[in-house]
């Protein structure tokens, strides 16, 4: 008996979205490996228990509890990165 192929919903995707949908999760897996990396440093902590850390939240509040463990940890090192800097040096042009 031949296998039947699993019906997809919608229409097909060209293998080259199928290639850009691979190429960004493995970039997202490198964001995160970094990010556990950043938090690993800033804590003093090891690899995993950076990780479970890093792993116990979502990725927006696990970006937000960097950030304030960076300005806590830095602060007043150098300018914030939340856009107020960059804004200035770069206003937008319409």
């Amino acid at each position: 008996m031949k296998a039947e192929p699993i019906p997809v919903l919608g229409p097909s995707l060209p293998h080259q979205v199928h290639e850009a949908i691979g190429k960004a999760i493995e970039a997202y897996a490198l964001v995160e490996g970094e990010q556990v990396f950043l938090i690993q440093s800033i804590i003093g902590s090891d690899y995993p228990t950076a990780t479970i850390i890093a792993f116990s939240m979502n990725a927006n509040s696990r970006r937000k509890m960097i950030g304030e463990l960076l300005g806590h940890t830095y602060e007043g090192a150098c300018p914030t990165h939340q856009g107020r800097v960059w804004r200035q040096a770069h206003p937008r042009t319409p």
